[in-house]
């Protein structure tokens, strides 16, 4: 890894010490040694310069080793659709869901994992309403390579509704009359975990 020394100027002696942050720490004294390994993702760099007055100046620079050959960070969608009942009484699961891939990381490159569903984290885990829902599994590797899985979880509503109608009614019609108005007929009662139609 070719790093440039950073130009000095100071008029009276100094001393030139570095840090390393993020995927590589370290710090050291002078200039960083050609010999300097750095890992995968990326390090800053930060170069202090301080005089015998205590004077200081600084500068830094980032370095970003990415992982674009073998062996490298590799990501592998698995077929993982999920198929759940609606919790009782209900029209909605509470449903837990596996990330649905496999990871090779033989550099022990860092990683995130975000899904669509729950606010982008990496648990996916929730209420998920009746019906399909897709969600989104996006993995981005320190080099900035980017995969994405689909994975489908489907509710289902297997409740049967149920209706409970008024006994039968028998009323007599007037005198003279062929049909009688003003029948006292009560609204059945319904059971339902979803939406139903009445007809």
């Amino acid at each position: 890894m070719a790093i440039t020394n950073p130009g000095i100027t100071e008029n009276c002696s100094a001393v030139l010490t570095w840090t390393l942050t993020g995927a590589t720490t370290g710090s050291g004294t002078g200039f960083i040694l050609p010999s300097q390994s750095f890992n995968i993702g990326k390090t800053r760099v930060h170069y202090t310069l301080t005089d015998a007055s205590a004077n200081t100046d600084t500068c830094s620079f980032q370095v970003w080793i990415k992982d674009l050959v073998q062996p490298k960070f590799t990501v592998t969608c698995v077929a993982s659709a999920i198929t759940q009942t609606a919790d009782p009484d209900r029209c909605d699961a509470n449903v837990a869901v596996p990330q649905p891939f496999s990871i090779s990381n033989p550099c022990n490159e860092a990683f995130t994992v975000v899904n669509s569903y729950t606010a982008s984290t990496a648990n996916a885990n929730g209420i998920y309403p009746v019906g399909p829902t897709t969600v989104t599994w996006t993995i981005t590797d320190a080099s900035g390579n980017v995969t994405t899985c689909p994975q489908t979880v489907t509710v289902t509503d297997d409740q049967d509704p149920v209706i409970a109608c008024q006994s039968n009614i028998e009323e007599q019609v007037a005198a003279n009359n062929c049909s009688k108005a003003g029948v006292a007929i009560t609204n059945p009662g319904i059971t339902e975990n979803c939406s139903a139609v009445l007809t």
